[in-house]
């Protein structure tokens, strides 16, 4: 994946990269709700995904969202 759109301390967006047969795009946004916290909002986009497989996916994501989250909070705290 690259990164194709960065805001210090805002926003990170990340995408596969072009003519990947199954593309993924992947956007943080970093809401700060005081000096030491701030809410994490964020979303997926997957393309060409047959439909039976959407199921499976979104239970998939859903249960790996807590390692995905520490994984960003790592990468925020340097």
């Amino acid at each position: 994946m690259i990164v194709t759109e960065l805001v210090q301390d805002q926003l990170l967006t990340m995408e596969t990269v072009p003519d990947e047969k199954q593309s993924f795009r992947e956007s943080y946004r970093i809401e700060p709700i005081s000096d030491q916290s701030c809410r994490v909002h964020f979303s997926i986009q997957v393309d060409n995904v047959p439909k039976v497989a959407e199921f499976f996916m979104r239970q998939s994501m859903k249960k790996e969202q807590p390692q995905t989250a520490a994984g960003l909070k790592a990468v925020l705290k340097g």
